[in-house]
């Protein structure tokens, strides 16, 4: 932890033969956070936060010992200062300081100061931490700092360190994660007292000289291997007191001596709590027998709790992994070990939680080795299992007494595993979540614990699973269902008490009995559990059990589903639905009987062909409807003529209404009495529309789009407040200097495509024409327009230009300085006058381009500073 780090460098900390300071410390800290001086962050986990009045408490007991500097105040009293905290820039920090006494100095903003000076004047400083993306090297006289007890650079620029850094005797934490370019780093080997180092987030290929020197070392995040000879593998052989995760990164490929890895000791290293050991890329330099004793010899110590194998090319795997004395082993990776052709005895691990196995495209069986011991209990702690990515996977071989594997198992994920045929574990008394996603060989799921009388099942989901028939006897305790891309899936059974039913042969033969098809002729059954179900893209399947009873479901998606004929029955009494969308379904003629749910808050319709009357949706009585999506309904919006109707009454609740293919709508008439909370309206394939009118006031987003009988806007203008406007397809015949865009002051975003006759004879757009908050603007098809003037608008960082074949110029002033981007496709005047610059920001078909330098006109280079 920092903060202790931070306490160890100002001495705050005592030696102790029994007991290291990093603990004294923790159990400080614990005891701070025991009297709430110090709060555990509610989102991010391991960040801890300190009361406002806290902080003040404590800055006023400080006095100017401690002092942070913000860029504001820039005269305080500096004397007393010993530790000094700056977060912003500061023009005039100059000899305000006495650096002499300085202990702490911590900057983090981009500083250009004089290293050199500085250096020489702080002597005595034990705590520096210092920020730049400018500086790219740091002088010799860093090495002067003899006190210096803790160092964190981030400079991003910095390729090498100075050779002096090896004469910070003192140093007990180097922190270089910040060095992004950092490729070097000097012998070390003087650093006796070095504690912590941080080299992960850097460009180094190999570890620094000296580094096996370090015996003090306690963390080490990364340790690189470079190719080349001696691997310094072996250089880990001292380092006994490394605690925390030790990455051993890309670099094992390159470990050609077995005694390489022998002389590493991790055996010896008990206080590690995670070892990673990566291959990187395959190499031919060294054979299969050499990998295999080289992972062999990297055994580590029995009180190690997470693995993570990746990259390893050996055809099997270690005898320690899978150990039974790894009593203390609750977290293993194996990823990318390709050549491996089975599994470790991983279930003799009485403390395994978590296991992934991923990429493993050499197993084509998991067979009974992977359990171990089959007589006795295997996998007694696993709760997560996660198998994805192994594309030769076939079969899973599961032991005969299955009541004695994974007994605690609570999560399954078995995704783009394209082979594998079925077999999976019959008996998991206590799963909460399945996921099979990509298993494209597997026909059915059943989902009943033959050997359980009780399932904790909350959340399922089943993906990309081509030969997949049926889902069956899903358990009443089911929270969450989500099916998607299964074509061949045709039985969805929820009832876990049904009847063992004869359906593959059925679908093999294309039938589709009313059993067959998950219909059931049964009493209502309660899922009383059930939140969400979501099916989408499964084209045979028709129904679902209409005797579903769903009274705690939220959210109901049913999506490109081909063949569904009809909607869960009873659907207006599920009180707590909250979301429903029904897309891309054109056999569900009608919704539910009896109407929508009342407390609905988002109703998505899209390319449907519902026939019942739209008078029988009853949308007005949905009184907290927010979002309304009527995307290509069918024949039931024909009668709809005009909006708001007695054939369409919408609820005041309304902030989101889009609708496309009415037909026969002629007039769309909002007011703010009406819909008062109405933000976003897309009207979209609509021929007949000839007015709009509205002056709703809370409306942000405007969408037309084809909509070609439309000649005008609404008599009282544009709503004011409007931040984004689209309009494409329209035969607008008033002028665009009468649109009155320039009144809409909060107008962001504005697409005009083909909008109509008005703009036939525009010769020229200038800033009066459009508001100055424009930040992008997108026009095509102005046949006759030559010039865009928009040099003045202040907020402009984008325009596309599309088929404005007189477009030449845009003003005497060219683009503005800030532009970032301009698009131009079908505009041949102005694309001969453009010159090539790869550092243009205009953009063509052909390249990238700016405007030549010629008259008073600038260059687009010029202007955007590029």
């Amino acid at each position: 932890m920092e903060i202790i780090q931070l306490w160890m460098a100002q001495g705050f900390l005592p030696h102790n033969k029994d007991r290291r300071m990093e603990d004294i410390g923790q159990n400080y800290f614990n005891d701070l956070v025991s009297r709430s001086l110090f709060e555990k962050h509610r989102i991010y986990k391991g960040l801890f936060i300190m009361h406002d009045l806290i902080h003040d408490v404590a800055h006023s007991a400080a006095g100017s010992i401690c002092n942070v500097m913000d860029g504001t105040d820039t005269q305080m009293d500096f004397r007393r200062t010993r530790h000094l905290f700056i977060t912003e820039h500061v023009q005039t920090l100059g000899n305000q300081i006495m650096a002499s006494q300085l202990r702490t100095f911590l900057c983090n903003y981009g500083s250009k100061m004089d290293y050199s000076d500085f250096f020489n004047k702080i002597r005595y400083i034990r705590t520096l931490f210092l920020y730049s993306d400018e500086i790219e090297a740091l002088p010799e006289c860093i090495g002067d700092l003899k006190h210096l007890r803790y160092l964190s650079l981030e400079f991003r620029r910095i390729k090498e360190l100075p050779l002096s850094i090896n004469d910070l005797w003192n140093l007990q934490t180097l922190c270089l994660d910040g060095c992004s370019k950092l490729e070097k780093v000097p012998c070390i080997e003087s650093l006796g007292k070095l504690r912590h180092l941080y080299i992960d987030d850097t460009s180094l290929e190999e570890m620094p000289l000296g580094i096996g020197k370090l015996t003090n070392l306690q963390t080490l995040d990364t340790f690189l291997l470079a190719g080349g000879g001696w691997s310094k593998l072996r250089e880990l052989g001292r380092l006994n007191q490394l605690r925390g995760r030790l990455i051993i990164k890309s670099g094992l490929k390159y470990v050609t001596e077995v005694e390489d890895a022998e002389e590493a000791q991790l055996c010896k290293k008990e206080h590690l709590d995670g070892l990673n050991l990566k291959w990187g890329s395959c190499t031919d330099e060294v054979d299969d027998k050499t990998r295999r004793d080289v992972i062999e010899k990297l055994r580590p110590h029995t009180s190690i709790k997470e693995c993570v194998l990746d990259g390893y090319m050996g055809s099997t795997f270690p005898s320690w992994l899978g150990d039974s004395s790894f009593i203390n082993m609750v977290d293993i990776q194996l990823k990318s070990c390709q050549n491996c052709v089975c599994l470790p005895p991983l279930g003799k691990l009485p403390s395994l939680k978590i296991l992934l196995i991923k990429y493993m495209n050499g197993i084509k069986e998991v067979g009974l080795e992977f359990y171990g011991n089959c007589s006795t209990l295997t996998f007694p702690s696993l709760k997560t299992l996660e198998f994805y990515g192994m594309n030769s996977w076939k079969k899973w071989v599961h032991p005969l007494i299955d009541n004695n594997v994974f007994p605690n198992l609570e999560e399954l994920s078995i995704k783009d595993c394209p082979s594998l045929q079925g077999d999976l574990p019959p008996h998991l008394p206590s799963i909460r979540r399945l996921e099979i996603n990509g298993v494209e060989q597997l026909q059915s799921l059943e989902l009943k614990n033959s050997s359980s009388s009780t399932s904790h099942l909350e959340e399922v989901i089943v993906g990309l699973c081509k030969s997949m028939v049926s889902i069956g006897q899903i358990p009443l305790t089911i929270k969450s269902l989500r099916i998607k891309n299964c074509e061949k899936l045709g039985y969805v059974e929820f009832d876990e008490q049904s009847k063992n039913l004869s359906r593959g042969s059925d679908y093999e033969k294309g039938l589709r009995s009313e059993e067959s098809i998950g219909v059931s002729s049964k009493a209502a059954l309660e899922l009383p559990l059930l939140t969400e179900l979501v099916i989408e893209r499964c084209p045979s399947l028709i129904s679902l059990q209409q005797s579903l009873l769903l009274p705690a479901l939220r959210h109901l998606r049913l999506n490109e589903c081909e063949n569904m004929e009809k909607l869960p029955g009873e659907l207006h009494n599920i009180t707590s639905l909250q979301s429903l969308m029904i897309g891309k379904s054109p056999k569900i003629h009608s919704l539910a009987e009896g109407g929508l749910p009342r407390n609905l808050r988002s109703l998505e319709i899209v390319e449907v062909n519902i026939k019942q009357a739209v008078t029988e949706w009853e949308l007005h009585l949905l009184h907290s409807l927010e979002t309304l999506r009527l995307i290509n309904v069918g024949s039931s919006t024909d009668s709809v003529e005009c909006i708001p109707c007695p054939h369409l009454s919408l609820p005041s609740s309304l902030s989101w209404l889009e609708i496309k293919s009415f037909q026969n709508l002629k007039t769309i008439s909002f007011y703010g009495s009406t819909l008062p909370n109405l933000t976003r309206l897309y009207v979209i394939d609509c021929p007949r529309l000839e007015s709009l009118v509205s002056n709703l006031t809370s409306l942000k987003y405007l969408e037309i789009e084809n909509c070609p009988e439309l000649h005008n806007f609404p008599e009282g203008g544009l709503p004011t407040n409007l931040t984004d406007l689209e309009i494409r397809g329209t035969k607008i015949d008033k002028p665009i200097k009468e649109w009155g865009l320039h009144l809409l002051t909060s107008l962001e975003f504005l697409i005009l495509e083909n909008v109509g006759s008005c703009v036939d004879t525009l010769e020229s757009i200038s800033y009066p024409d459009f508001p100055s908050s424009l930040c992008l603007l997108i026009i095509k098809s102005f046949q006759n327009l030559k010039t865009i003037c928009c040099s003045t608008l202040p907020r402009l960082h984008g325009m596309f230009i599309n088929s404005c074949p007189k477009l030449e110029s845009f003003g005497d002033n060219g683009l503005p300085p800030h532009i970032e981007l301009v698009k131009i496709e079908e505009c041949d005047m102005i694309e001969q006058h453009l010159t090539s610059d790869p550092n243009g920001c205009i953009f063509t078909e052909n390249g990238q381009y700016s405007l030549p330098l010629s008259g008073s006109q600038p260059s687009s280079a010029e202007t955007t500073g590029t």
